[in-house]
């Protein structure tokens, strides 16, 4: 599960992205908590390359298959599914509270590069970051369009917009 959902934006992009941009930025890395590798095999592979030492500058990519879906619309709640081909292949579930990411489904609907990172790895970073700083600490996924998340995202915003007076 993820335990927070942090948003990254490098100076320049603006909010929202563009759709050109969307496939670029937002970075949603996902916070996972530090758990031992024996306590989820199946996120071993993935825990193994976040934790992995890497050179300064150096990016951990994975060519994965990402999957959004909805578990529980009501609750908001979500599950990203990655299946990994390298370096390594693994597949792996997290859940997502969808408020952590409210005001930014829609650009996640449309594809979005996903970074995950454990609690210990976010927490070395501060509160002021340089972008390369950051993604150095995460593994970079990318994502395909879910339209079940574009109607998570659509309900949402409907539900939670205030609505004008009505004509009766």
């Amino acid at each position: 599960m993820a335990t927070e959902v942090v948003l990254l934006w490098p100076r320049g992009v603006g909010s929202p992205a563009t759709i050109d941009e969307a496939g670029l930025w937002p970075v949603f890395v996902l916070v996972v908590g530090d758990r031992q590798r024996a306590d989820v095999p199946a996120a071993a592979p993935l825990l193994d390359l976040v934790n992995q030492h890497r050179q300064e500058n150096e990016l951990a990519v994975v060519a994965a298959g990402c999957r959004w879906s909805v578990v529980d619309a009501r609750n908001a709640l979500l599950k990203v599914t990655i299946q990994a081909q390298a370096p390594r292949r693994f597949e792996v579930e997290i859940l997502v509270p969808a408020r952590r990411v409210l005001g930014m489904l829609e650009v996640a609907a449309r594809g979005a590069t996903i970074g995950v990172t454990t609690t210990r790895q976010a927490n070395n970073l501060g509160e002021r970051v340089d972008i390369r700083q950051a993604l150095h600490r995460v593994v970079l996924l990318s994502c395909e369009p879910s339209t079940e998340l574009s109607r998570l995202a659509r309900f949402l915003h409907s539900r939670l917009t205030p609505r004008g007076p009505k004509d009766i």
